[in-house]
């Protein structure tokens, strides 16, 4: 059972990247990872999407306030 089964029905691919993350945890951590900063991604891509945001980039973000500028590469 995994610990992201919750998000299945109303986030089926966070769910998935989830899913693999805790698969990969043991035998591969590159992997782990990498599925973790796509759960991340999404949850951006979410966000952007329900506020109307669009081609957001880090810095038009950081503009907006809705991550901290620091951050920023």
């Amino acid at each position: 059972m995994s610990r992201f089964e919750f998000l299945e029905e109303r986030f089926p691919k966070l769910s998935e990247y989830g899913r693999k993350s805790e698969e990969a945890f043991e035998h591969d951590k590159n992997i782990c990872l990498l599925n973790l900063g796509r759960i991340a991604e999404y949850i951006i891509k979410i966000l952007c999407s329900q506020n109307n945001i669009h081609n957001a980039d880090a810095d038009s973000l950081a503009e907006l306030g809705i991550i901290d500028e620091n951050i920023r590469i």
